[in-house]
């Protein structure tokens, strides 16, 4: 049975993102978080985690994936607001979308949550990914990029109210080698390293 295990930050593609913590997104919300606090206007502000050897030997394509993520805004100042939180999964090359809102790669993020106010930690999900790629090889789905997104708008002088993800769950099912009967993904929390 398949198996999602801790996933490695690729480097940081912007250091408006930041890490706290032991670095772990976990399922207690004790305030491990990656975040964003940066005072300037933001569209899809990517921040990118690997996916490590995520499947089994048996592995012939994945049949359907849900995410569960966690979020939570520190402040809700109406200087600064939280537009969306997006996620999406792609293989290492940025060829080919492996889930999100469309097979599409410019249109692959999928929108978790818009309007953003909430200031204690909220869970949204499972939720099935809109576009699951159900052809992807193994070797894609291994080392693939989970990839979350925030937008933002700056009003006045803004503020430095901090947009935090604390915890991504992927659960899902796949369809063994040979044709056998598709199997349960089972999940696991996204863990995060230093570095971000």
């Amino acid at each position: 049975m398949a198996t999602l295990t801790p996933i490695d930050p690729t480097t940081a593609n912007n250091s408006n993102w930041t890490n706290v913590s032991d670095n772990v997104l976990n399922d207690d919300n004790t305030g491990t978080y990656v975040g964003n606090a940066s005072n300037n206007d933001q569209t899809d502000l990517i921040q990118e985690f690997v996916l490590d050897d995520i499947i089994d030997g048996d592995f012939a394509s994945m049949a359907a994936l849900s995410w569960t993520i966690a979020y939570q805004n520190s402040g809700n100042n109406a200087d600064k607001t939280w537009d969306s939180l997006k996620v999406s999964i792609r293989n290492a090359a940025g060829t080919v979308v492996l889930a999100g809102a469309s097979s599409t790669y410019a249109s692959r993020l999928q929108t978790v949550a818009s309007n953003i106010t909430n200031t204690t930690v909220q869970e949204d999900g499972p939720t099935g990914f809109t576009y699951t790629n159900t052809s992807a090889s193994e070797s894609d789905w291994n080392g693939g990029i989970v990839e979350l997104a925030i937008t933002q708008t700056k009003n006045k002088g803004g503020n430095s109210d901090e947009y935090r993800v604390c915890e991504v769950e992927f659960t899902g099912t796949y369809t063994a080698t040979g044709g056998a009967a598709t199997n349960t993904v089972m999940p696991a929390l996204m863990r995060i390293a230093g570095g971000i």
